[in-house]
C-alpha cells in the first residue's frame, strides 16, 4: 500500500509539473507575440506575485490542494491575458518550485526588495483563501488603506469578480495594513483571494483550468477598468 501511495503521489506530481511547464511555454509564446508588435502596448507594467511557492505551499485543503500551485496557475493565465491587452508583465516567480530562480524561495526581505525595485505601475498578489467554516466562499480583494489608488483598484477588481464569477458574491473589499507585499510597493497594489479551498464546491471549481482562466480574466478586466478610470 505504501508503494502504491508513493507511486500515486509521484504520478500526480509529474502531471502537475507537466501542466505548469505547458502553461509557462504558452506564456513565452504570448511574450514573443507582444515583442513582435502583434499587440498595441499600453505602456503599463504590471507585477504579478503568485503567493507562496518553493518550500511554502501556503494553505492546503483537506483534499491536499496546495494554494501555491493554484496561485501559480491563475497568475500564468493572468499574465497571458494582460499581455494580450498590451500590458508589460513581470512575475515574482515563474514556476511553483522557484521564486526568481531560487529553488528555496525568497526571504521576506528579498521579496520586498524585488517588489520595491520593480518599477511597476501596479501590483497584484494572487492567493487562495481557507477558513474553518467550510460554508464560507467567494473571491475578495485586500488593499493598503493608506493608498487611495489601491482602494480604487481593489474596488474595480472586486466588482469584476462579481460580474464575471458570481453575481451573488456579497464579499466586500478589505483594508489590511499588515501585509508586507502591499506595503512594499509604491504603486497601487492589491492582494486577491480568488476563493476558498476549504469550501468543497469552490475548491472543485478552482482546480479546473476553465475556472482558473475565468478568475484570471476577471482580475485582468478589473485592472483594465482601473487604468481606464478617472482615478489614475
Amino acid at each position: 500500500m505504501k508503494r502504491l501511495s508513493a507511486l500515486k503521489y509521484i504520478s500526480v506530481s509529474i502531471v502537475i509539473a507537466l501542466v505548469m511547464l505547458s502553461m509557462a511555454k504558452r506564456l513565452m509564446l504570448s511574450i514573443d507575440t507582444a515583442l513582435q508588435g502583434g499587440v498595441e502596448k499600453t505602456g503599463k507594467l504590471v507585477m504579478i506575485d503568485p503567493g507562496h511557492g518553493g518550500s511554502d505551499p501556503g494553505a492546503v485543503s483537506k483534499n491536499g490542494t496546495k494554494e501555491s500551485e493554484l496561485n501559480m496557475r491563475v497568475s500564468l493565465y493572468l499574465a497571458e491575458y494582460l499581455m494580450s491587452y498590451g500590458y508589460d508583465v513581470v512575475l515574482t516567480r515563474g514556476t511553483n518550485t522557484d521564486i526568481i530562480g531560487a529553488d528555496t524561495g525568497l526571504s521576506t526581505a528579498e521579496r520586498k526588495q524585488k517588489i520595491a525595485q520593480s518599477g511597476c505601475d501596479l501590483l497584484v498578489s494572487v492567493h487562495m483563501n481557507i477558513f474553518s467554516d467550510r460554508n464560507v466562499s467567494g473571491a475578495e480583494v485586500l488593499y493598503y488603506s493608506k493608498s487611495v489608488q489601491s482602494f480604487a483598484l481593489a474596488r474595480a477588481v472586486q466588482n469584476s469578480f462579481v460580474m464575471n464569477l458570481d453575481k451573488n458574491n456579497k464579499r466586500q473589499i478589505k483594508a489590511n495594513d499588515d501585509l508586507f507585499v502591499l506595503k512594499s510597493c509604491d504603486a497601487p497594489s492589491v492582494l486577491v483571494e480568488c476563493g476558498y479551498i476549504s469550501n468543497a464546491i469552490e475548491e472543485a471549481k478552482l482546480v479546473t483550468p476553465e475556472y482558473q482562466r475565468r478568475v484570471a480574466y476577471a482580475i485582468c478586466c478589473g485592472i483594465t477598468t482601473y487604468f481606464n478610470s478617472d482615478n489614475v
